[in-house]
């Protein structure tokens, strides 16, 4: 009688449950304990079925007890916590449900592949399990499954592309986006998209053989090529800049800043990471007259025609060459990765926010390049 309304409130368990299904379904959803897979063991197929797609777990952890009972008024809290021990298990509600999500936290693939795979077929399993270590092996796998977005996306299927063929990278994003759609139909682990849905991943991958840059014999027998002055200059401008195909065909002008001719890069659409996006020196002396009159198929062709039994060198082989040009000059990682754009990017700043334009258009001009003294247009 001497107590207040909310001093003598308790916890109340009021449970129940029709069938297996939704006993193991109000055990995982509602008390956020996991199911044994010794109990899954005993139910029928279907059943287990139905318990895996109702099935939500979010655990309470210990700590957010505590927490939570701190928030309490004394007598309340010490009711909470005596109903949180005799009982086996608290109703989560409202506010309740809400705060357990967030001790929680934003789960990581490592967080929930362990209750994803059970989702898949048994057959794919193995094979899902292998794809999705390359994301846990990423950087990409520490970053939470909400804060993933289509620029880190790209920026780790072009990692990626370097090693696999193009039909791999297709099996891996297969994978990754399975995931996304499983996460979606899950509450309370705030995945609201699939940002692996409309990712263009055409230009990421080999067919099927990792391409080697050129050799410099290669390179002098290239550039004497018969081509138009517009292929020329595309192919000089992808040996001493290092930018992709598909970038160099998206810019339509050169644009000069304190004396320095470059290509900005930093809203093109081809620009698909965050280190794309980028200010590129032009090389002193080359002479660029943009749009230029070709594109990317075509300068493959000429590349396929000269070297037609070599499946190992393509248009992208420039770039390869480049960055060994690089590394000959004993430029720094930090460097090179700016310049060939696997680095921060400029999208923070008018004029770059890593190495200085001047210094990216000095390391430019330092490399050597004899092929280009000695080519021939027609």
């Amino acid at each position: 009688a001497d107590e207040t309304p909310l001093q003598s409130a308790h916890i109340v368990e009021n449970w129940k449950a029709a069938n297996h299904v939704e006993l193991c379904a109000m055990v995982s959803s509602g008390f956020g304990h996991p199911i044994p897979a010794s109990v899954l063991a005993m139910l029928t197929p279907e059943d287990r079925a139905a318990v895996l797609a109702k099935s939500e777990p979010s655990e309470l952890p210990a700590h957010f007890l505590v927490q939570l009972a701190k928030r309490l008024p004394e007598a309340m809290a010490k009711n909470f916590i005596n109903a949180s021990r005799l009982h086996s298990s608290v109703v989560m509600g409202g506010d309740t449900s809400a705060m357990a999500t967030i001790a929680v936290g934003n789960p990581t693939i490592a967080h929930i592949i362990e209750d994803y795979l059970p989702s898949r077929p048994e057959r794919s399993r193995r094979n899902d399990r292998m794809q999705l270590n390359k994301w846990l092996a990423d950087k990409l796998g520490k970053k939470p499954l909400s804060q993933i977005d289509q620029f880190d996306l790209y920026e780790f299927f072009e990692g990626q592309g370097e090693k696999l063929s193009k039909s791999s990278i297709g099996v891996l994003k297969a994978a990754m986006s399975n995931v996304f759609n499983w996460a979606t139909k899950q509450r309370d682990l705030g995945i609201n998209s699939n940002p692996l849905r409309l990712l263009d991943l055409s230009e990421y991958g080999h067919d099927g053989v990792e391409k080697r840059p050129f050799s410099p014999d290669e390179l002098l027998r290239l550039f004497k090529l018969e081509m138009t002055p517009d292929d020329w200059v595309a192919l000089a401008i992808l040996i001493t800049t290092g930018m992709r195909g598909g970038e160099l065909m998206q810019v339509n002008e050169i644009k000069q800043h304190n004396g320095i001719r470059h290509f900005d890069l930093r809203y093109i659409p081809a620009a698909k990471t965050k280190g794309s996006r980028r200010l590129v020196p032009v090389r002193d002396g080359l002479q660029v007259t943009l749009p230029l009159q070709t594109n990317q198929t075509r300068l493959n062709a000429i590349i396929r025609k000269e070297w037609p039994d070599d499946p190992t060198v393509s248009l992208h082989s420039l770039r390869h060459s480049f960055k060994d040009l690089l590394r000959d000059l004993e430029v720094s990682k930090e460097l090179n990765d700016y310049i060939t754009g696997h680095g921060q990017g400029d999208v923070a700043g008018e004029y770059g926010i890593g190495p200085s334009l001047p210094k990216r258009h000095e390391i430019i001009n330092r490399i050597d390049h004899p092929w280009l003294s000695s080519g021939s247009t027609s």
